[in-house]
């Protein structure tokens, strides 16, 4: 089925610490058309919001000068 797809996002940065960095998102996908849902369902939606985090925690090796980053991100669909 054709259908126009678009997506709104909402974030920010959250730095409590200078190397730790947390980045909550909300999203909401939405369609013209009915394609959001299980697959086997005929009760489909326009629209699917979703949330995440994502976790960076900065460090620095011995006796190096190159800053390194570790991530981790949690979805929600």
């Amino acid at each position: 089925m054709p259908a126009t797809h678009g997506e709104f996002s909402l974030g920010f940065n959250f730095r409590p610490r200078a190397w730790l960095n947390f980045r909550p998102e909300a999203r909401l996908d939405v369609s013209d058309a009915d394609v959001f849902g299980p697959v086997s369902s005929n009760e489909r939606e326009h629209h699917q919001p979703s949330g995440g985090v994502d976790c960076l925690v900065k460090f620095q090796a011995a006796g190096s000068e190159e800053l390194w980053k570790a991530g981790v991100s949690i979805v929600d669909v």
